[in-house]
């Protein structure tokens, strides 16, 4: 996928064979065509389930097209409408989209020339708005958007300089080996009270606490690869101090059945 100066996209496929160009796709993609919004496309970006997200100057449209790419009846792109502060609109049709970043989690990030827009993996759902305003943004015209993907940080280029977010959003492994996974910091101390994060998931793992018992104690789900913890139960009390095991089941539900990932060591 390529965009074309004011023209829209270029589909591209060599068939394998760069060398023998009778056997290529080409296909076009344009306002006229399509539901691209507008034919100057700022920035492309693939997700990690290969749905392909498109920045325009008016707003946002998605192609998860598959092997249909360059079949215009099939792959005309899709409008996500989204709900915000009580009101439906399409995703971002007002705003000039200049940069898109995927996370572990596969959510969005958008860089507008208004600012950041963290969208959900559907994109249905707007998680955060960062700007010159409520966040150390140095300023709200944003050029590009990268994430490292084993620390999740979030990499903010702004007319004005660079700015990074400690994102919470991390790479994931393709299954759970005990070897790999790791919680940290372990032990927890009686004079740390900040988050606890737990890594070497598989994507959006589903993630158990107990004690020695098998009571449980907190359940989540990972951003990605990783998943944190407060270090309270449900009730919000600390835990108290013993040995705690971490489960994780990934989404393929019966291929993956909990797993004991980590041993967690609380002292107080």
């Amino acid at each position: 996928w390529f965009t074309v100066d004011k023209n829209g996209l270029l589909v591209y496929d060599d068939n394998g064979t760069l060398n023998t160009p009778n056997d290529d796709n080409v296909r076009l993609i344009k306002t006229t065509n399509s539901q691209l919004p507008e034919n100057r496309v700022r920035c492309i970006e693939v997700d990690l389930d290969g749905e392909v997200w498109v920045g325009t100057e008016l707003g946002v449209v998605s192609f998860n097209c598959g092997t249909s790419a360059f079949e215009p009846q099939l792959c005309q792109g899709f409008k996500q409408i989204v709900e915000v502060d009580g009101f439906r609109a399409n995703l971002l049709e007002t705003e000039d989209v200049r940069a898109i970043a995927v996370d572990g989690a596969n959510r969005k990030w958008f860089g507008t020339t208004n600012g950041v827009f963290l969208m959900s993996p559907n994109g249905k759902e707007q998680l955060a708005f960062f700007n010159s305003d409520n966040s150390p943004l140095p300023d709200n015209f944003i050029n590009d958007i990268k994430i490292h993907p084993e620390s999740g940080e979030v990499f903010i280029a702004t007319g004005s300089g660079l700015v990074s977010y400690k994102g919470e959003a991390v790479q994931g492994v393709p299954f759970h080996v005990e070897e790999n996974a790791y919680a940290f910091p372990n032990p927890v101390r009686p004079d740390y009270f900040g988050p606890i994060a737990i890594k070497g998931l598989t994507r959006d793992a589903d993630i158990k606490i107990t004690d020695v018992t098998g009571q449980l104690v907190f359940q989540t789900r990972a951003l990605g690869g990783q998943a944190v913890w407060d270090g309270n139960d449900y009730t919000g009390r600390r835990a108290s101090s013993g040995v705690y095991y971490v489960f994780a089941t990934s989404d393929d539900g019966l291929n993956s059945p909990n797993t004991l990932i980590a041993k967690l060591l609380f002292i107080n």
